[in-house]
């Protein structure tokens, strides 16, 4: 890779993965019935859940396959920011059967390396080094998730949390969206000698998506 003096360049790309609620898998052991013991007693259970979710549900919430920072430049002075900005969407391409009102198909997120009230940013790491003289290849930036558009942003950081991460959309029709951005200060390569973290970066950002009541939505 080729290095120019207070540019060199970088190409950032995220991938991105959709969790969905887990279906049920039972599993059932055997036993018999013989002439000499034609009898059996099994045992029967089930579990109700302490949340109630409607029957006959059923979405596609659709998000997107790649997201892309591009090419990061080393900026010539730190004294104002130097966003990189993708903007994408959230889309509720199908929602069928959930009850008139209180019921919503949430969707939550979070970085791969997420721990919650531990480490709840999002990076994108350093996958090759082209410089040889660096042995470690490590070096890693934090971007920001956001909901909204223009000047009216919300970091998703603060919103309500679990161990799936943050909330984002909640969506109970077809065809709703839910505008989001990611966003990452190139600030952060300004102390950095360039040929030291030139190559390529890659994040991950995990989805999860549930049926959930008016009750549990706080933001």
């Amino acid at each position: 890779m080729k290095a120019k003096k207070m540019g060199k360049k970088k190409v950032i790309a995220a991938v991105f993965s959709m969790v969905f609620a887990a279906s049920a898998v039972i599993s059932v052991s055997a036993s018999n019935l013989t002439p000499n013991s034609n009898e059996g007693g099994v045992d029967v259970s089930a579990k109700i859940a302490g949340e109630d979710e409607p029957g006959n549900v059923s979405y596609i919430i659709t998000i997107p396959e790649k997201l892309d920072f591009g090419t990061l430049v080393k900026p010539e002075n730190d004294s104002t920011d130097n966003f990189k900005d993708v903007k994408f969407d959230i889309k509720a391409t199908e929602v069928k059967g959930l009850p008139e009102s209180g019921w919503y198909v949430r969707v939550k997120v979070k970085d791969q390396g997420y721990k919650m009230d531990d480490e709840e940013r999002f990076f994108i790491t350093q996958k090759t080094v082209s410089y040889p003289d660096v042995s470690n290849g490590k070096n890693k930036f934090e971007y920001s998730f956001y909901t909204g558009s223009g000047s009216d942003l919300n970091s998703i950081t603060n919103n309500r949390k679990d161990e799936n991460g943050f909330n984002v959309a909640f969506f109970n029709a077809t065809g709703q969206t839910a505008g989001c951005l990611i966003r990452l200060n190139q600030n952060q390569l300004y102390n950095y000698n360039i040929k030291e973290i030139a190559g390529d970066y890659s994040g991950c950002v995990v989805f999860h998506s549930s049926i959930v009541n008016t009750s549990s939505i706080t933001n």
